[in-house]
């Protein structure tokens, strides 16, 4: 008995003298930058030298936080770091990974981080796995709907693909308030959540807009992350029109655009057939994306995992 408790003593004494340890090595990396701005600030190192283990590198992120608000470089180092965590740069473990989201979407409802920094985080978290989001990282993403000064579009749309509960309505206020800056994510955002009176508001808009090319053009990344049956019909619609025959050669080969629209598609449905293609093979591609969409149009799944 005696001994396990001496065991876990040393354990303990050991677990605090990394954390010191790891506190004293970024108090020094932000002094030195602090007394010198022209001295190299990150944190990059710190974190290699114990990448893949859990304890070290939670304990590392837990620092790294603690010294948020104190220079806007800073910030933005401390920041990138947990980007850099969350993407799996360090290590693959689910818990390291899902610790440094949560870390991330707690830092969007931080009115005292810039807002440059706040945004780089909405629009760098728009790639990460879906599976990463907990209950809390999600929480900390709807909360951050309720304040203007917190709102970013790229936040907005997170919401909308993650389907989080509550975001509906959320949703929904930003359309109904003056946040005019927020709206049509918004609506791009209740689409993606297949809100039926916002679907046919968004693509009744793009059906009337002539030419055809112009609609595509302007809207396709919208129509792409929107993910919604209506996406593909308006897209296998546009591949099939008369009018994209008809487009005038100065613009865009009538081809090149067909490949585009076969090259979106592709993202957006599962086990489709034509995943890349070169120039020379584009028209067997478009040939046979219509052939397999006549084959598949009451079966095919789309692939909502992703922004």
């Amino acid at each position: 008995m005696k001994s396990l408790f001496l065991l876990l003593l040393l354990v303990l004494f050991q677990f605090k003298g990394f954390t010191q340890f790891v506190s004293n090595e970024i108090d020094n990396i932000v002094s030195e930058y602090t007394k010198n701005p022209q001295n190299k600030l990150t944190f990059f190192y710190t974190i290699e030298k114990y990448q893949d283990d859990t304890i070290q590198l939670n304990k590392i992120m837990v620092e790294l936080v603690k010294h948020l608000h104190k220079d806007e470089e800073i910030d933005f180092q401390i920041v990138n770091s947990l980007l850099d965590v969350a993407n799996g740069r360090f290590s693959n473990s689910f818990v390291i990974k899902d610790e440094a989201l949560l870390k991330l979407t707690d830092i969007l409802n931080d009115l005292l981080v810039l807002s440059s920094n706040r945004n780089f985080i909405a629009e760098n978290l728009m790639y990460y796995n879906f599976g990463l989001y907990n209950e809390q990282s999600k929480n900390s993403l709807l909360k951050s709907l309720k304040n203007r000064k917190l709102c970013f579009n790229w936040t907005i749309l997170e919401v909308g693909a993650l389907n989080i509960p509550g975001g509906k309505q959320a949703l929904q206020t930003i359309i109904d308030s003056n946040w005019t800056e927020f709206k049509d994510a918004a609506l791009v955002a209740l689409c993606r959540m297949g809100d039926k009176h916002s679907l046919d508001i968004f693509f009744t808009k793009i059906n009337k807009i002539d030419p055809v090319e112009k609609a595509f053009d302007q809207y396709y990344r919208k129509i792409e992350y929107i993910k919604q049956p209506e996406s593909i019909l308006f897209l296998v619609k546009l591949l099939d029109s008369k009018a994209l025959n008809e487009m005038p050669k100065e613009t865009m080969k009538p081809t090149k655009f067909a490949a585009t629209i076969v090259r979106v598609l592709s993202r957006m449905i599962i086990d489709f057939p034509i995943k890349y293609f070169n120039d020379a093979e584009e028209d067997n591609a478009i040939k046979m994306a219509k052939e397999w969409w006549k084959e598949n149009k009451s079966t095919y799944k789309i692939n909502r995992e992703k922004y």
